[in-house]
C-alpha cells in the first residue's frame, strides 16, 4: 500500500521526466514554424499545435527508433 509521500515521490519524478523530455524535443528540433506532426502554421516558437500532436510524433519517434529507421 502506498502512502502519501509514495505519491507525491510518483508525481515529482513524472514532471521531472517530462520537463526531460521537453528539454531534449527542444534541443533536438528547432523551430520551424510548423507543427512537426499535422504542419498546421505556428505562430509562437512551438514545435507542436496541441498534446495529441506531440504524443502522436512521439509515438511515431519511437516506433521508428524500433524498426531501426
Amino acid at each position: 500500500m502506498t502512502d502519501e509521500a509514495d505519491r507525491s515521490d510518483e508525481k515529482i519524478a513524472a514532471a521531472i521526466e517530462d520537463g526531460i523530455s521537453r528539454i531534449r524535443r527542444a534541443v533536438a528540433h528547432p523551430y520551424t514554424g510548423e507543427c512537426y506532426f499535422c504542419g498546421e502554421e505556428l505562430s509562437d516558437p512551438m514545435r507542436f499545435c496541441d498534446t495529441f500532436c506531440r504524443d502522436d510524433w512521439d509515438a511515431m519517434q519511437r516506433a521508428k527508433r524500433r524498426s531501426g529507421e
